[in-house]
């Protein structure tokens, strides 16, 4: 797990940009030889190395694992339960603002009536993925199967005498 992590990181956009070997036409300055990139990829690295080293015993790990296999087991409850608060969060938050009017707080409590019923639901991934709307949802966005290769019959084939 630590692996893949470190691997995600370091295959991220700004750090292979920030350590990219330059284009030999292209006068590149080397960013991991100045005085102001090269602390950030050194505590990048560091931080990277030591998260590698601690990550299979953290309780970071343990939780985010625990979090997964609730996710697996009920999604759509875990969905609803994070919609809930953060339905609440932002409620909160536009009321200290004083951007809360009464169309946006009805909005947003349409959106937790139906939240609260999806907590009651226990589905998990693989029940839910073989319901009839998520298969017809599948068949409507899958791509069509690619075009078969097979050879052209005779009296279509191409003749040098034309």
């Amino acid at each position: 797990m630590a692996a893949i992590i470190v691997g995600w990181a370091r295959a991220s956009f700004l750090y292979r940009w920030l350590t990219a070997e330059p284009e030999p036409e292209v006068i590149v300055i080397d960013l991991r030889d100045t005085l102001t990139v090269r602390p950030i990829l050194v505590v990048l690295d560091r931080t990277l190395r030591t998260l590698g080293y601690g990550l299979p015993t953290s309780t970071v790990r343990g939780l985010a694992a625990d979090v997964a296999t609730r996710t697996r087991d009920a999604p759509i409850r875990v969905a609803s339960l994070v919609l809930i608060v953060a339905l609440v969060t932002e409620a909160l938050v536009s009321g200290l603002l004083g951007d809360l009017d009464r169309i946006g707080f009805g909005i947003r409590l349409v959106l937790a009536a139906v939240a609260l019923v999806g907590v009651r639901i226990e589905l998990s991934w693989n029940e839910l993925r073989d319901t009839r709307p998520v298969r017809l949802l599948v068949a409507a966005l899958e791509p069509p199967p690619p075009p078969e290769s097979s050879p052209r019959p005779e009296h279509e084939e191409e003749t040098d005498d034309e």
